[in-house]
């Protein structure tokens, strides 16, 4: 099933050139700029297991992917988001809106996953990394780990103001993708890195999180003694 608010369906000989196979059924979706005709046409959706937040993908027609937390962002969404983000990235995406307008809260792994994507994006002038709808304790949680100096963070609400309110009326779930189900080696291993990259973005971050960061590197080491 395909959603719209108004025009033709995309067809599926519309899709990004960019995109590999996996993510190759997903059409460009018109914008609109006057937002009298903006709509996502065809999303993917990461589906939840147990008490998983989903997360809705959608690509606009200008390249931007916009990606929507519907709940809390966690250690256990981040993997999924992570290689989905990396896809794209690779594929040759350079623009990212993350839409937390229904995300309670982040934990530090979700965080550290998103500074992650900014710094796999690279310097490039052409690049960007939104956050839109973060309410006040997402917005002090990012503020306080000093990521704002890293990621666009919207705090007038003036980003996008004819799309940031109307996606979750305009987002389905088309595409339902497997949850990145990690054993306890992969899930300390993203963990990890999540919180290295914490410490790297500022450096009040080191001591923050230097007892968890060396905490995983003797349970990793551990499990693979030399």
């Amino acid at each position: 099933m395909t959603s719209h608010i108004s025009g033709n369906h995309a067809s599926p000989a519309s899709c990004s050139p960019c995109l590999d196979k996996k993510y190759s059924r997903l059409p460009r979706i018109p914008l609109a700029y006057r937002h009298t005709r903006a709509f996502l046409v065809h999303t993917f959706f990461i589906s939840p297991v147990n008490v998983i937040a989903p997360i809705y993908v959608g690509q606009l027609q200008d390249g931007v992917i916009w990606i929507r937390v519907e709940g809390k962002g966690s250690f256990q969404n981040s993997p999924e988001l992570k290689d989905f983000a990396a896809q794209m990235i690779k594929s040759g995406t350079t623009k990212f809106v993350i839409d937390l307008e229904n995300c309670p809260v982040m934990d530090s792994t979700f965080m550290g996953t998103l500074v992650g994507i900014v710094r796999n994006q690279g310097a490039s002038g052409e690049s960007s990394f939104e956050i839109l709808n973060a309410n006040t304790r997402n917005v002090q949680l990012i503020q306080s780990l000093g990521l704002d100096q890293l990621l666009t963070l919207d705090i007038d609400g003036s980003a996008w103001p004819g799309m940031r309110h109307r996606i979750s009326g305009l987002i389905c779930n088309e595409e339902q993708l497997e949850h990145v189900d990690l054993d306890k080696q992969q899930n300390n291993e993203h963990v990890l890195e999540a919180h290295q990259q914490l410490s790297e973005a500022d450096n009040n971050n080191v001591p923050r999180f230097y007892d968890v960061i060396e905490f995983l590197k003797k349970e990793l080491q551990s499990n693979h003694p030399e």
